[in-house]
């Protein structure tokens, strides 16, 4: 596994375009989020989970 991590880390990156607009909204949504739930996973904001893949290993353990 670590020469994946290995390659994808040595690629050439590129910044990522995003709007000033869309960055504060962002932001904003998730700021409300915490207030709300100050130790819940932030994944809960996101739509269209049913069509995610399930979660394996440890990414299923509840506090990470």
């Amino acid at each position: 596994m670590w020469k994946v991590e290995k390659f994808l880390i040595d690629i050439p990156h590129r910044p990522m375009r995003s709007s000033e607009t869309r960055y504060r909204r962002l932001r904003a949504r998730f700021v409300a989020y915490r207030r709300e739930h100050p130790s819940g996973p932030v994944i809960d904001i996101y739509g269209g989970r049913g069509r995610w893949m399930p979660l394996t290993g440890h990414a299923r353990t509840p506090g990470r």
